[in-house]
This record gives structure tokens, C-alpha cells and sequence, in this order.
């Protein structure tokens, strides 16, 4: 015999439910914490290719309004989930085609950095 699939309204259980309110400020937590981990590819000088750059720019804006889309009841789901089996099932997904599909990205710039030893050029 089949599960049926109930799906509870977050509309309605941010209204009544301290439960909800509290997994909505969850999630919004985890969703910054994602927008953080692509932050730095927007610093001046870091070199990305434009379609890489499109396609992360398209899943930061689908972050953004996923809360939102949950909050409108857009997105049907099982609130009460696991925190781990809820953002696995439910939270947008950046995937590259030369990067592996991983929870997140390097936390490293893609471009070289400055060797530190340098002096600075006094050339005029």
C-alpha cells in the first residue's frame, strides 16, 4: 500500500504554530548561510567565466525567494522533516558542469593570489 503525501500549509502554521515559526527562522538562517558561501565571487577581483556566473547568480535569486515561496505555500513539503532531509529535498541546487554537485562551494577565490613576499613596484 502507498504513503499518501500530506503536506502541511507553512501559510497557515506561521499563523498558529510555534513550531513553524521556529523552522522558517531555520531555514532563512540556512539559506544565508548559502548566499555567504557564493559571496565572494562577486569581489572585484575574482575572474569567473559569465555563464558560471549567470547560473550562480540565477541560484542566489532562487534562494532568495525560496522562503518566500514557501511562505506562499509554492512549494508543497513536509515541514516537520529532518533539518538535513528537508534542505536535501527542498532548497535550490547549484550544480556546474566542471564542478561536482556538493553542498557547497569552495571557499576559495579562482583566481591566483598575490604572492605576499612581493615588494611593491616603485617604478614611476
Amino acid at each position: 500500500m502507498e504513503e499518501e503525501k500530506i503536506f502541511y500549509s507553512i501559510k497557515e502554521g506561521i499563523k498558529t504554530c510555534e513550531f513553524t515559526k521556529i523552522k522558517v527562522a531555520y531555514l532563512r538562517e540556512e539559506r544565508n548561510k548559502l548566499l555567504q558561501e557564493t559571496d565572494w565571487i562577486f569581489l572585484p577581483d575574482v575572474v569567473i567565466d559569465e555563464n558560471k556566473l549567470n547560473i550562480i547568480k540565477q541560484y542566489r535569486q532562487e534562494l532568495r525567494d525560496f522562503i518566500n515561496r514557501l511562505l506562499n505555500d509554492e512549494i508543497k513539503c513536509h515541514i516537520i522533516e529532518d533539518d538535513d532531509d528537508f534542505k536535501r529535498k527542498y532548497f535550490p541546487k547549484l550544480i556546474l558542469d566542471d564542478i561536482e554537485p556538493t553542498d557547497e562551494l569552495p571557499q576559495q577565490p579562482l583566481t591566483e593570489p598575490l604572492n605576499e613576499t612581493t615588494e611593491p613596484s616603485t617604478e614611476v
